[in-house]
């Protein structure tokens, strides 16, 4: 039983079929297959009349370790041009043993310890029980007191499976079968270093998006009946403020656009940071927002986020309430949603999303195609509905405005804020980073979501106020505890505290200023960011390499050269980074705010800030010291064209 459930979980794909159409895979093992450098050919069948080939880059280089990557297999009728070698093919049987003695050898000792492994589509948890017995489940149902020791995910996986290949002998080039569908093989050349995951074909109806007529009718339904017409009658108030605070904005962008070059920055200052009881005390006549108690975890990237939240959710005994910008309609979020769905016969469970933001993410194609076979829902707000007690309402966007918010309450004991929404790129694709909250802020937090859900039902603006007249939670917690005081920070129309404090910080700021965001298109912000580096403070910003918008793209091009022309210390971080976070000294911000306009004037944020100079350091050594470390430093001028600075002009306007 127990060598059938790894071999179910853990061997990373299947067989393919001669066609590559939506939900076919393929039945049979190659009858022949070949190698030469950056080339693998299975032959399909017994007559050698049809063939499947996967291509990657070769790029030999002796000593420096083991290359991976991932080659998509295409189909071919003939076999190929160039000279071959005749490959050794290895069972999935063999593939699922050398599965089996891995993990053997990951998983603790002890009860209630475990691993979450990760491999391309393949995620799940594997533990030792209260018995010492070892139990594998999918990720979304590790029960919450299994300690989550290790997290082990694609190139490391496979970096061990390569280890323990070399213990036992193996050497040379062997195709592994591995008899999950996805990615039906893995090859090895132990030689010369590469290991290559072999990819099921994408499907090409998956390629473009999902259903266009479909997705134009939703389109039209939530921008001009849900998020204006209903919205009107519903939320008169929010609609008209909106308006105004919006046209506010984006006239001050076009009247605040210019940012000077200053030639020759200050060497930077050795000096003492900030005298930080002072800022915590013009904060306090700043916003609004007391300083609550609290122990902040920080957890970046999927990896660490996924598996705590669903232990949170598995222990969950009162109700859960989930606020999102975008809950999307690939698979993993189809398995939050059915976990949430069962998790309902027992807790109540609410979901508030934002409309139009959890519309169009669930119809771009995806980065990494899903499951053969997988049919998303057409609506996740239905779905999640469908034959459960799960309550689901979404969030309007009068005039293209959002609540952008981010936050997860579990039974008033937990709760968790960051950049991250519920999909696959947030599970697997994207850099981004959350906080786990206890203490009494999560009672402050819960407030925020009963005010924000109040707000999405048919009462409205109404109900918005009627919920606005109770108090607030008492920040303070249980004397003698090890709290720290963090104060929550928010956008709200015509209310812009993050922005206002962000700028008071960066002038405040002596030594050091350390900002990641993927989205800084802010005038203010940037020229307060030049400034600060005139004064000789340690300036540095870590951007994507590659934005998942287009045009804020462009603008962080054009951005990222004014700074690095005054000496700010500019970072590209290799992928996605959709972190956002700052330090100011000894002060740190993070939440779900981006640094363009949109964000710190109109939309809905919330944002956490403190100054506990051990859980700040913390943060600068987690998050900021290992980011700089892996990413590229850009020392020269980015080239950038006409389009750029326009793109960056109407960012200016977000």
């Amino acid at each position: 039983m127990r060598s059938t459930v790894l071999l179910l979980a853990l061997s990373v794909l299947a067989a393919c079929s001669s066609v590559p159409t939506k939900t076919t895979s393929i039945e049979v093992e190659p009858a022949s297959a070949w190698v030469a450098p950056g080339r693998i050919v299975l032959a399909i069948g017994d007559q050698e009349s049809a063939y499947l080939t996967a291509s990657w880059t070769d790029e030999s280089c002796g000593e420096c370790g083991y290359r991976h990557y991932a080659a998509p297999l295409e189909i071919a009728f003939e076999a190929t041009d160039v000279e071959l070698e005749r490959l050794s093919v290895a069972s999935d049987a063999a593939w699922a043993q050398v599965n089996r003695d891995v993990l053997d050898a990951l998983i603790p000792a002890q009860a209630m310890q475990g691993v979450v492994v990760r491999v391309r589509l393949v995620d799940l948890a594997v533990y030792r029980d209260h018995d010492g017995k070892v139990v594998s489940a999918p990720l979304e149902a590790i029960p919450s007191d299994v300690e989550v020791v290790e997290r082990v995910a694609d190139e490391r996986f496979l970096d061990l499976v390569v280890g323990h290949l070399h213990e036992r002998g193996y050497r040379g080039k062997t195709l592994w079968m591995t008899g999950r569908v996805g990615a039906p093989a893995v090859y090895t050349d132990l030689e010369r270093g590469e290991v290559v995951l072999i990819l099921a074909p994408p499907d090409p109806e998956l390629a473009t998006g999902l259903d266009t007529l479909g997705f134009s009718l939703a389109s039209i339904n939530s921008v001009l009946v849900r998020s204006h017409l209903l919205t009107l009658l519903n939320n008169p108030v929010t609609t008209v403020s909106r308006l105004i605070a919006y046209a506010g904005t984006t006239t001050l962008a076009f009247a605040n656009t210019e940012i000077t070059d200053v030639a020759q920055p200050p060497p930077v200052s050795q000096g003492p940071g900030m005298d930080i009881d002072a800022w915590e005390a013009a904060l306090d006549e700043m916003v609004d927002s007391p300083a609550y108690d609290a122990r902040l975890s920080y957890l970046i990237d999927g990896d660490e986020f996924f598996p705590e939240l669903f232990r949170a959710f598995n222990g969950a005994e009162k109700f859960i309430s989930i606020q999102v910008f975008i809950f999307d309609l690939d698979d993993f979020a189809v398995r939050v949603a059915e976990r949430l769905k069962t998790l309902s016969t027992k807790v109540k469970v609410k979901v508030l999303m934002d409309d139009l933001g959890s519309l169009v993410a669930g119809n771009l194609p995806p980065e990494t195609p899903p499951p053969p076979g997988f049919d998303p829902p057409s609506s996740i707000e239905s779905f999640l509905e469908e034959d459960s007690r799960v309550r689901a309402r979404v969030t309007s966007n009068p005039w293209f405005t959002a609540d952008h918010t981010k936050r997860i309450i579990v039974d008033d004991e937990l709760a968790f804020i960051g950049g991250m929404n519920i999909g696959r790129e947030y599970r697997s694709e994207w850099h981004d980073l959350m906080v786990r909250i206890e203490g009494p802020l999560v009672k402050r937090i819960n407030n925020d979501f009963k005010l924000a859900w109040a707000h999405a039902g048919v009462a409205g603006d109404l109900a918005y106020g009627w919920r606005k007249l109770k108090p607030l939670p008492n920040p303070k917690g249980a004397a003698g505890e090890d709290w720290i005081k963090v104060r929550p920070l928010y956008t709200t129309t015509g209310d812009a505290e993050i922005f206002r404090t962000q700028i008071a910080a960066i002038e405040r700021a002596q030594q050091r200023i350390y900002v990641q965001n993927a989205y800084i298109a802010d005038d203010a912000i940037l020229r307060g960011l030049i400034e600060a580096r005139h004064r000789g403070v340690d300036v540095r910003v870590i951007f994507p390499t590659r934005a998942d918008s287009g045009i804020m793209h462009a603008s962080n091009v054009v951005t990222a050269n004014a700074l690095l022309a005054n000496g700010v210390r500019v970072y590209l971080y290799p992928g996605m980074t959709h972190v956002k976070a700052a330090l100011y000294d000894g002060w740190a911000c993070l939440g779900t705010a981006n640094f363009d306009k949109i964000s710190l004037f109109v939309n809905q944020e919330v944002n956490l800030g403190f100054s506990d100079p051990d859980t700040v350091e913390l943060l600068n050594q987690r998050l900021f010291q290992a980011d700089f470390a892996i990413s590229n430093e850009v020392t020269e001028p980015v080239d950038v064209g006409w389009s750029d600075y326009l793109w960056e002009f109407l960012a200016n306007q977000l």
